[in-house]
């Protein structure tokens, strides 16, 4: 969701008086904001987590997700988990090692910009692309933070505003951070990946661009589960999980035996409601039948919920004998 600038002056005229209002500020992408820190607690892992906390926030973004306090800890925690996994404990990452991380787990795509020009980064904007930013964060002169500001610091870039020469920024480094405004001018000082030791050497200007589109990583297969990426996300598996119902079988072999590889199908419990992912027949489980529910009266005169129904397999069901009716 964006709002163009609007480059006029409006004029208006109540008997003598006359009311100028300036050009009003450009808009900016509306991305659901967090700190890094959810909580307010700045120990570690939070202490150094603005990385995941901009990987967080551009997920919830290409997902039409609002973060609340709790939902943002868990991602940040989750997506902490899967650095961790990858390249080991750490408590900086740079540019390719954050590419890496979304191309190979999440449902969106990054890459690499080497050198990009305030008017690359504005045409990103414009297009609807939010833009993971690492930099220098004593340069970013931002008095909120403590010291002077981390030596590396990773932010997200959501709009500008020409008129005022600003971008506006989604800056986790503090609780102040949301469409924190910094000029272009800091902006393009401040811009650094990490390079141990090297904070204040140039050549080391880089930029993660992002898109919701998949191109350069649709067939990553990073978890080895025998599905690549554009197969994980249309049968809703977990990108950095082989097995993601903790069966015991690899989600690519359930998927090509035709099996649900969301449910444990062969945990469901007595009564259990499910629904055939084919023919969306719903049926009870008993004494390991299948017994079809006729209507929605049936259903609902029982008192059972909607929500309560899991969605599996139609192989599954096939290997149960049919029960009597509930009508």
């Amino acid at each position: 969701m964006r709002h163009r600038l609007k480059n006029h002056l409006l004029f208006i005229v109540l008997g003598l008086a006359v009311l100028i209002i300036f050009p009003v500020a450009a808009g900016t992408l509306v991305i659901s904001f967090t700190p890094q820190a959810p909580f307010g607690n700045w120990s570690q892992p939070w202490q150094d987590a603005c990385e995941e906390s901009s990987i967080v926030m551009v997920d919830a973004f290409y997902n039409n997700k609002q973060l609340s306090v709790s939902s943002a800890r868990d991602a940040i925690k989750l997506t902490l988990e899967i650095k961790e996994k990858v390249f080991g404990k750490s408590y900086d990452e740079n540019a390719q090692e954050i590419a890496d991380i979304i191309n190979k787990f999440l449902n969106w795509e990054a890459r690499v910009v080497s050198n990009p020009t305030i008017d690359q980064m504005k045409q990103e904007l414009d297009a609807g692309r939010p833009i993971i930013l690492p930099t220098n964060g004593q340069r970013l002169n931002n008095p909120n933070f403590l010291n002077g500001g981390p030596d590396y610091h990773v932010i997200v870039l959501s709009g500008y505003d020409d008129v005022r020469q600003v971008f506006i920024s989604q800056d986790p480094g503090t609780k102040h951070g949301r469409n924190y405004e910094y000029s272009f001018e800091t902006i393009m000082s401040a811009m650094h990946d990490w390079v141990s030791g090297k904070m204040n050497d140039g050549g080391y200007q880089v930029a993660v661009f992002t898109q919701k589109e998949l191109v350069d990583s649709k067939n990553i297969d990073a978890d080895n589960d025998g599905l690549i990426k554009v197969d994980e996300i249309a049968n809703h598996t977990l990108l950095f999980s082989p097995d993601t119902d903790k069966d015991g079988y690899l989600d690519g072999e359930e998927v090509k035996a035709g099996y649900s590889p969301l449910v444990n199908e062969n945990k469901l419990e007595e009564g259990a409601l499910v629904r055939s992912v084919s023919t969306k027949k719903i049926y009870r489980i008993h004494e390991n039948k299948k017994q079809y529910i006729t209507s929605v009266g049936a259903f609902t005169d029982r008192g059972w919920k909607w929500s309560e129904v899991i969605n599996v397999s139609e192989k599954y069901l096939s290997r149960l004998p049919d029960g009597s009716e509930i009508k």
